[in-house]
């Protein structure tokens, strides 16, 4: 029988490795195709925007896969990219058969007032979990600019003199990067449907309604709900959780 190409879109680090308990628990049917950000060996340099990312990804997949429907799934921050080269395949005329977002978040807005507003709202519709959810993004925002600070000038000094990155350091800049393209990001409309596995392990612990902003973007979002945290030791991506990420990746790919 033959198999049905996966294609599995990079997370914020830039690595496609984090698939790897998902994609060992496919069936035999699925072939996992992982895309990983360039830049990751420490030698080219990082597509600085989810456009530039989504424009080489779309090339790539249109020259190994030239006809048929394209499949795709991205996790977290790789949702983004997902969503992005779904949108720009479309646009060529390409048929997307099956897009999944991992638990990707809805971009908070390129504009600080936008910004605000999205926090207002997500204080008002999850009480004391909206504002740990906040807490959280700005951590979020501290931490990044502290490791910018902290590991900026090494791959800065590296960089100018063409010295390759080792690879912690490569993925710390990757994520950065990835960050920052995250934050600049807006999506436009995409035509097709997409399929979004929400994490439960964090019920109670944030306050997430991104499956329905995506709904305004899209012909239709299908949820569905998979164990696990967003990110972490416990994270849906990661064993014991991957098997069952895996399973409705499956499910839902045959559904498509």
């Amino acid at each position: 029988k033959r198999q049905v190409v996966l294609y599995m879109i990079h997370p914020g680090g830039g690595n496609v490795l984090a698939y790897e308990p998902v994609a060992r628990n496919l069936p035999e049917s699925i072939a996992a195709i992982g895309i990983q950000a360039r830049g990751v060996e420490g030698v080219d340099e990082p597509d600085r925007t989810i456009e530039q990312m989504a424009t080489r990804y779309a090339e790539a997949i249109d020259e190994y896969q030239p006809s048929g429907p394209i499949h795709m799934v991205g996790y977290s921050t790789g949702g983004l990219a997902a969503f992005e080269t779904a949108r720009v395949l479309e646009q060529q005329g390409r048929s997307v058969g099956f897009l999944a977002m991992l638990d990707t978040l809805y971009p908070l807005g390129k504009s600080i007032g936008d910004r605000i507003a999205r926090q207002v709202s997500t204080v008002r519709g999850g009480g004391l979990v909206g504002v740990r959810t906040v807490l959280a993004w700005w951590w979020a925002t501290f931490r990044a600019t502290a490791g910018r600070f902290r590991h900026g000038p090494k791959w800065r000094y590296r960089a100018a003199k063409g010295i390759p990155l080792p690879a912690e350091l490569a993925g710390k800049r990757i994520n950065h990067i990835a960050l920052k393209a995250q934050r600049a990001y807006e999506p436009g409309r995409y035509g097709g449907t997409v399929t979004y596995l929400r994490a439960t392990g964090d019920e109670g612990l944030r306050y997430q309604v991104s499956h329905e902003l995506w709904s305004s973007v899209t012909a239709d979002v299908f949820v569905r709900e998979a164990p696990g945290r967003h990110t972490g030791e416990g994270s849906m991506v990661l064993d014991p959780h991957a098997s069952e990420t895996a399973r409705i990746l499956a499910e839902e790919l045959e559904r498509a």
